[in-house]
């Protein structure tokens, strides 16, 4: 007899993850592992935190595929021929997408130069729509966000450590008392990759300790 938690499996089933090398996106692929997906990362080409992403998916029990893709997410052209390289090439089909590569400079607007406001622009806006529509080619899937707010990472520990007042700032303007964390993620991840979440399209959901709600 099928058990309420069976809805939340996502055995056999394979993720494409961008930014699984970070904070948030580490976590969400995590999650994915431990509820029995296959995992493959697209990573920055000499990105140093690849090992240790590596390390903590071959952790999980029981164990899981992995696979990484180095693919430089401001470069278009890079994007379609890793998509057709893991797919086409590798027979590997994807039937989750999770976007959560980004970038972040911490700078003033007055310094930012056209390099670096184009490459933000690239991988936080352009790889998100380029890597959905040629996933979605070749996969039909449901379409959710999910909507953060200042969750402690690499990203964001500059403002933590750097900008006076920011950090009460923001635990004044959150209910739960506290930053977000990326293992706060996991949860909403798998519901949202899972038969869980089947009647569910088009939505934002909120994981912000009710900060947007305040």
């Amino acid at each position: 007899m099928s058990q309420v938690l069976d809805l939340f499996s996502i055995c056999g089933k394979t993720a494409l993850i961008t930014g699984a090398n970070g904070g948030i996106g580490g976590a969400m692929a995590e999650a994915l592992a431990e509820a029995g997906a296959s995992i493959i990362v697209l990573q920055v080409p000499g990105d140093p935190n690849a090992a240790a992403t590596k390390e903590a998916l071959a952790r999980v029990q029981p164990p899981v595929s992995f696979a990484a893709y180095d693919c430089d997410l401001a470069d278009e052209a890079a994007i379609l021929k890793t998509v057709a390289a893991i797919w086409d090439r590798d027979g590997r089909e994807i039937d989750i997408l999770v976007n959560c590569a980004g970038v972040s400079g911490h700078r003033p607007i007055l310094d930012v130069d056209t390099a670096f406001r184009e490459k933000v622009v690239r991988i936080n806006m352009t790889a998100n729509y380029v890597l959905t529509q040629e996933v979605g080619k070749r996969m039909i899937a449901r379409t959710v966000c999910v909507r953060g707010t200042y969750i402690l990472t690499p990203l964001t520990q500059g403002y933590f450590d750097n900008e006076p007042g920011f950090k009460e700032y923001i635990l004044s303007r959150t209910p739960m008392g506290r930053w977000g964390e990326p293992k706060d993620f996991k949860g909403i991840t798998v519901f949202f990759c899972s038969p869980a979440s089947d009647y569910i399209t088009g939505v934002r959901m909120p994981i912000d300790g009710g900060f947007h709600g305040r």
